[in-house]
């Protein structure tokens, strides 16, 4: 793939997020931060910021009149770093239940979070519930069976509901929003979407 093929590429599938910026950079393997910001449309400050950030968490390292190479490739998913290389947390916990749920496929709430709970994530057993109760509400799980007489209630998930891998997101005021889809899909005012 040319130069010119990953530009066209990066601008047409993500152009502005780090995802696209990650993309490119595994396609490059070794670049210029003004050649980088010439594929992608991200801030010149945002980009800087990553790019500081994967070269303090050991993912790039400089080179040459201030050239970049990839060292560290973890795969696809773009690093999660701040600017100072420390590991970006937030969301992670939402990412566990929704791939979690995506595998097991049939779960109670208790299967769920102890499925997804792993060393470097905890996740309580409340907000495996109210990350359960929004997913349903938002459409993407359903019911399999009722709870009680000592059985929990037991959730499946649409597979025509799945959007992606990236997790939908419960904001502030209690809306879903899916960033595979880039939309809110449910809202306490609206229902869903």
């Amino acid at each position: 793939m040319t130069r010119l093929s990953i530009a066209k590429a990066a601008q047409s599938i993500v152009p502005r997020d780090r995802d696209g910026v990650w993309r490119v950079i595994r396609e490059l393997r070794s670049f210029s931060l003004p050649e980088l910001r010439g594929y992608v449309r991200m801030s010149e400050r945002a980009l800087g910021q990553f790019v500081n950030g994967l070269v303090a968490a050991g993912y790039l390292e400089p080179h040459i009149h201030g050239d970049y190479r990839l060292i560290n490739d973890p795969g696809a998913d773009a690093p999660r770093v701040r600017e100072d290389g420390s590991i970006v947390t937030r969301g992670l916990k939402a990412e566990r239940l929704w791939r979690t749920a995506r595998i097991l496929g049939e779960f109670s709430v208790r299967e769920l979070w102890q499925s997804a709970c792993a060393d470097d994530c905890c996740i309580k057993g409340s907000y495996a519930h109210g990350y359960v109760a929004a997913m349903h509400r938002a459409g993407y799980l359903v019911m399999s069976s009722s709870g009680g007489g000592g059985r929990a209630t037991r959730y499946r998930m649409i597979k025509t509901r799945y959007s992606g891998p990236k997790a939908p997101v419960i904001q502030r005021r209690g809306a879903v929003y899916d960033p595979n889809t880039r939309r809110v899909v449910w809202s306490p005012e609206g229902g869903e979407a």
